[in-house]
């Protein structure tokens, strides 16, 4: 499972436009319909500007795939707000991406042009703006933000996530 970077960070004035702002997509690919799965985009600091978990369907016959996408807007006003995102899926099979970092840094005023001005991101068809997916584990103690999503070894895989290219 990845997700694609589409771009990493921001810097300009607060709130970042959705246009500018750091944004992710990853396409989920499901091996049977129908099927009813659910996701969502988690942040690691549990602050997030997306929905909570939301479902998509799959109906029998139908496309299997489905492009998910999703645009950060969580900032520090003045400041610098870092974190990472990753995608979790929950139904027949419990999985969750890799962290991809973030960051969004708020300066009061535009650049000169007059327009927010975007930080340096990968390039969409990059391979190193993807991060590898892992089989959901149990949540860690020590890490708050890490949501228990259940077993790590499910031979029953009903679907996985590959590159939003």
């Amino acid at each position: 499972m990845y997700v694609d970077t589409v771009r990493s960070s921001y810097t300009g004035s607060c709130p970042p436009p959705a246009e500018h702002a750091p944004a992710f997509t990853a396409t989920v690919e499901v091996e049977r319909t129908p099927v009813v799965l659910e996701y969502r985009w988690a942040t690691r600091s549990g602050r997030t500007s997306g929905p909570d978990w939301r479902s998509v369907t799959y109906e029998e016959g139908g496309p299997r795939s489905r492009r998910l996408e999703h645009t950060e807007l969580t900032h520090e006003p003045d400041g610098v707000f870092e974190d990472a995102v990753r995608l979790e899926v929950r139904g027949p099979a419990e999985v969750a991406t890799q962290w991809v970092a973030t960051s969004v840094t708020c300066r009061k005023g535009t650049p000169t042009s007059g327009a927010p001005s975007p930080g340096p991101s990968p390039s969409p068809a990059s391979p190193t703006a993807s991060a590898p997916a892992t089989p959901a584990t149990p949540a860690d103690p020590a890490d708050p933000a890490a949501p228990g999503l259940g077993e790590p070894d499910r031979a029953d895989q009903a679907a996985f996530v590959r590159t939003g290219r």
